[in-house]
């Protein structure tokens, strides 16, 4: 696998890993890493890989919900 590969694979997994976590989230707040794993279909060393800590995926999941926001509060007030 050359190298853009790998880095395409990257952020696909990082991707999946952010799409599982907000889904998990909105079932429970109480949600754990082996979950988030699973759910992305991918295995815990990944995960951490991505995201060392909770606080940091929480992190990335929040700033990714608040762009969408940003990004539709023009469409929403009747904008561009």
């Amino acid at each position: 696998m050359n190298a853009s590969a790998r880095r395409s694979d990257a952020a696909q997994n990082r991707t999946r890993i952010v799409e599982a976590a907000r889904a998990a989230l909105t079932e429970s707040r109480h949600v754990h890493f082996n979950e988030i794993a699973k759910r992305a279909g991918v295995g815990q060393g990944t995960l951490y890989r991505h995201f060392p800590n909770r606080e940091a995926l929480l992190a990335e999941v929040y700033r990714r919900d608040v762009e969408e926001l940003v990004t539709a509060a023009p469409r929403s007030a009747g904008g561009t």
